[in-house]
């Protein structure tokens, strides 16, 4: 379960948004409680993808290092990364499921028309399976 709150997913939202009709993409800094990932901080992320930045993502991986390392020093960790599908539903991509990081939380807006239209959130287990995971806003 992901617990997002209000003033976290406003942000996520308001990154994709501005990013229309491209994807945005960013890190969640966070912690597990009670077998729950509790974001803490949304760090939205210039998306470096080469191609096709309307319907994928990248993050450098230097800055990725970097966030690492300021999670630790906050005492959060990486818990996820989310990115927004223009003009598409917030299901994952066949690129989607091969990129992402087992155990790490994968929550994907859908904005239409440049206006929000649902979050869901995914997670891939070490064993390969992906599940959608329970976005609790508060």
């Amino acid at each position: 379960m992901l617990i997002l709150p209000d003033e976290k997913r406003k942000k996520i939202i308001e990154n994709a948004i501005k990013a229309y009709p491209l994807e945005c993409c960013g890190v969640l800094l966070g912690k597990c409680r009670d077998g729950c990932q509790v974001v803490r901080k949304v760090v939205p992320e210039k998306n470096n993808a080469r191609r096709n930045r309307d319907d994928s993502f990248q993050i450098d991986p230097l800055e990725f290092i970097r966030l690492e390392e300021k999670a630790e020093k906050d005492n959060l960790q990486i818990i996820g990364f989310y990115h927004s599908h223009p003009d598409c539903e917030a299901v994952l991509s066949k690129e989607d499921e091969r990129y992402m990081i087992p155990e790490l939380l994968y929550p994907i807006l859908s904005v239409v028309h440049g206006k929000n239209r649902k979050m869901k959130c995914y997670k891939k287990l070490v064993s390969g399976e992906i599940l959608q995971e329970e976005i609790v806003c508060r």
